[in-house]
């Protein structure tokens, strides 16, 4: 209403915030591509509460999807042919490995009935390899 910014993050340079997600807590968790971690905040406290490392830096993690049934973040990346398992309760990150190489992730969602995990391999930058939608049975 009064047209003013009421909360903002700053970033420094190569740090590279991209989609985030919001748990039910009202945390949002920021994928932060440049640093390889999942940025953890708590918007009703107005403090940042974790950086989760990635096991591989170099990932570079685009989006993120919440999972109220789990109570995870599923962590898709473009520089890594798994999707990470983030669970915030105790920073414990897991690998799901992906059926196949050069997936470039762009996002995650979730079937709400079986909790299936789908994704797309997306090649746009070098326009080469498979592009297909893929659903993944977690089996938990």
């Amino acid at each position: 209403e009064t047209g003013k910014l009421q909360t903002s993050l700053t970033f420094p340079l190569g740090t590279i915030p991209h989609r985030m997600a919001i748990d039910d807590g009202d945390v949002i968790y920021v994928a932060l591509s440049g640093d390889g971690q999942v940025l953890a905040y708590d918007t009703r406290a107005g403090k940042e509460l974790a950086r989760h490392p990635l096991p591989d830096r170099n990932a570079s993690p685009y989006a993120l999807t919440w999972d109220p049934r789990r109570r995870v973040v599923w962590v898709a990346a473009s520089n890594t042919d798994v999707i990470y398992r983030l669970n915030p309760a105790d920073g414990a990150v897991s690998v799901l490995p992906l059926p196949r190489p050069r997936a470039f992730l762009r996002m995650i969602d979730l079937d709400r009935t079986s909790g299936d995990l789908w994704t797309t391999y997306a090649h746009l930058p070098i326009n080469r390899g498979p592009n297909y939608a893929v659903r993944i049975e977690v089996g938990d």
